[in-house]
């Protein structure tokens, strides 16, 4: 099993079209979800990896979205990003995510597939030699 991100759960479904699936979920609470071109100004959210997953965390309400590397937005689609009055937020990845990516898809088992920005690659590797010999 490969590292997923949004392209790859989605079936290759781009954000917009995730996005019309947001607005549908938020319509029910009479939220609007503003064009992808709002987006806000506060510092962008920084992405991980979370079982196999790149994911951003919502920072207000701890929900977490998985990130479309194509495009890097969030919406969070349990309070629409309602500290910021609903703009997108912008997510912030790695230079060397397909290093990252490629140190953990050695690891069998995907609930070990974990890494924050807290984490370098050196940290990764060095993980991945400690416990070369357990069932990761």
């Amino acid at each position: 099993m490969k590292i997923t991100f949004g392209e790859l759960y989605h079936n290759n479904h781009t954000l917009q079209e995730y996005a019309q699936q947001i607005q549908l979920k938020a319509s029910k609470y009479s939220h609007i979800i503003p064009p992808m071109t709002e987006i806000s100004s506060v510092k962008a959210l920084d992405a991980r990896i979370c079982h196999g997953m790149i994911i951003c965390e919502c920072p207000d309400c701890k929900g977490a979205e998985i990130v479309w590397l194509k495009e890097l937005f969030f919406m969070c689609s349990s309070c629409f990003n309602a500290r910021v009055h609903g703009k997108w937020r912008k997510v912030k990845i790695p230079k060397n995510l397909d290093l990252i990516i490629a140190t953990l898809e050695r690891r069998p088992v995907h609930l070990n597939r974990n890494w924050d920005s807290t984490e370098t690659l050196d940290d990764l590797i060095k993980e991945n030699e400690i416990h070369k010999d357990e069932i990761f």
